[in-house]
């Protein structure tokens, strides 16, 4: 069930943002803080390895959609790919992980998006620079 929800958001922020992986990952995290407690009680349910599985699967997935998105026209290898999401799935899942369990419960709704912004700008054009990186 929680599967199946997870994914229908994911598909809800593709579609809202057109498929721009940087924007509906920033989502993605938004969402998920705001419902850290669901993600702690699959965490406490679950461990820590069942959640970053299932997290980093799902950025796996943004993520590879956006390469491929972006890579049109180049050959970038199976290896180059592989770096490049497993970036943005530990990069990504250390901050849910920090959020959800340990640091920001007591962040309301606006602060979190505040936050989730400030990453938005810090990423925003870094996969570009990545792949434009990794044609050369």
């Amino acid at each position: 069930m929680m599967d199946g929800v997870v994914q229908a958001k994911i598909d809800e922020f593709n579609e809202e943002y057109n498929g721009e992986m940087d924007k509906v990952l920033m989502r993605f995290i938004e969402y998920s803080i705001i419902h850290r407690k669901v993600w702690a009680n699959l965490f406490d349910a679950r461990g820590r390895e069942w959640l970053e599985k299932y997290v980093k699967t799902r950025i796996h997935y943004l993520a590879l959609l956006q390469i491929r998105k972006m890579s049109e026209g180049y050959i970038l290898s199976i290896k180059d790919v592989e770096i490049i999401c497993s970036f943005y799935e530990e990069a990504i899942f250390g901050l849910l992980i920090r959020w959800i369990i340990k640091e920001e419960k007591a962040k309301t709704v606006d602060e979190i998006k505040d936050t989730v912004e400030r990453i938005e700008k810090l990423f925003e054009g870094q996969l570009d620079l990545i792949i434009s990186n990794m044609k050369k």
